[in-house]
């Protein structure tokens, strides 16, 4: 069985995400991570040092939900462009099942150097 992540355009997101709804759910999320009640596992962090570039990944999950989220970052100065990348890749997975129900990635792009 194939299901397709609906898509979110920009002002559908900022229309159901107000700040109140953020601010209590980072609000809540702190309080459960001073509780105990989070598993954040240490980030694990690859350097490119050839590259110029870099890859954090970080995890958590509260206990009491049914989701968890992995985010994964990149970071690359590329000299003979002159730009400096930064990616990421942001999933939120459902723990009954193990799949993908959220996907949110993006691309930053600058012509400063290191």
């Amino acid at each position: 069985m194939t299901t397709a992540l609906p898509v979110f355009d920009l002002a559908a997101i900022a229309t159901a995400a107000t700040p109140e709804i953020v601010l209590e759910s980072v609000r809540d999320a702190l309080i459960a991570h001073a509780e105990g009640r989070a598993g954040v596992p240490p980030p694990l962090h690859m350097d490119f040092p050839e590259a110029g570039g870099d890859c954090p990944v970080k995890a958590g999950r509260i206990t009491e939900t049914a989701d968890f989220t992995v985010k994964m970052a990149t970071g690359f100065y590329s000299p003979g462009l002159g730009v400096i990348s930064q990616w990421w890749l942001v999933c939120g997975w459902w723990c009954e099942l193990g799949c993908c129900r959220l996907v949110e990635n993006g691309l930053r792009l600058s012509g400063r150097g290191p």
